[in-house]
């Protein structure tokens, strides 16, 4: 399934290699804290009748509060969602008047949404947004204000294609077990039998989100969650060059390819740089690393 909400960091080129580390059977619930755009849980939903027999719910979560409000109209408002985006591609998409460019009005466009985001918070808005932004980068200030630039050479998503997404996402929100919160990955309250996947923001990537993201902090939480399992995304390499960071206490270590550096497009880099990411398994079933881990 196609990304809907565009998010930084998406794992879509990974997702099924990363489910494919998810034991099978039973898993009683299944955790995502960093739920960005979704897709290892969706990659996970499609594989569930087939790969896992049973997944009593699935509680996803995420500290932005506008990202978990995009995924809130999904599960119970699909249709204000569809709306918004179809109103704001409508206006993205023409000329004020003859003489005008509309790439000049796209851009025009998308500044005067993201300027009304920054004030009211919208999460249609927002989606918006991350539908239209430069390589769908999700980007903050100091201030905590949406500041990505307009990718104004691209119309956006069809609404065609857009709603039919919208209510595709709609139909496996209302149809399965589904809980959706705004909260820090600390507030989650894993148990023996549940599977936790984490995608936090990079040691290289930090100063994109919303008021910063403290790594080491993250990784001693992660380092105390003995009594469950949980799956790491990770910094990995870039052209081959390993990323040093600390590591967590794990057991196993793989590497998957993630694909060429959006973010170093945006900042007009080589465009064929590499990426590859850790992922990193630890918790319940895994005994201890060898000490000098």
């Amino acid at each position: 399934m196609s990304d809907l909400i565009k998010w930084t960091g998406s794992k879509a080129s990974q997702a099924d290699n990363i489910i494919q580390t998810f034991p099978g059977g039973k898993i009683d619930t299944y955790w995502e804290p960093f739920i960005g755009g979704g897709s290892v849980f969706l990659a996970l939903v499609a594989a569930t009748s087939t790969v896992f027999s049973s997944i009593n719910k699935f509680y996803i979560s995420d500290y932005n509060k506008e990202l978990i409000g995009i995924w809130k109209l999904l599960q119970s408002d699909p249709d204000r969602l569809c709306a918004a985006y179809t109103e704001h591609h409508k206006n993205h998409n023409i000329a004020l008047d003859a003489e005008q460019d509309t790439c000049l009005n796209r851009q025009h466009y998308y500044k005067k949404v993201r300027a009304a985001f920054n004030q009211t918070k919208q999460p249609e808005d927002l989606f918006f947004l991350m539908r239209t932004s430069i390589n769908g980068l999700v980007r903050y200030n100091r201030k905590r204000e949406f500041n990505a630039a307009c990718h104004f050479n691209r119309p956006g998503m069809s609404p065609e294609d857009a709603c039919a997404l919208i209510k595709t996402q709609n139909r496996i929100l209302k149809n399965l077990p589904v809980e959706i919160h705004h909260h820090s990955y600390e507030e989650i309250r894993p148990e023996k039998n549940d599977v936790v996947y984490l995608d936090p923001p990079y040691e290289n990537t930090v100063g994109m989100y919303q008021g910063g993201f403290d790594n080491n902090k993250f990784l001693d939480w992660v380092n105390s969650l003995t009594h469950t399992r949980w799956f790491l995304s990770y910094d990995g390499s870039v052209d081959g060059k390993d990323v040093v960071h600390r590591a967590p206490i794990y057991r196993e270590k793989q590497v998957l390819y993630s694909g060429q550096s959006s973010f170093r497009k945006v900042l007009n880099e080589d465009t064929n740089v590499q990426v590859r990411e850790s992922l990193y398994t630890g918790g319940t079933d895994h005994p201890l690393p060898p000490m000098d881990f």
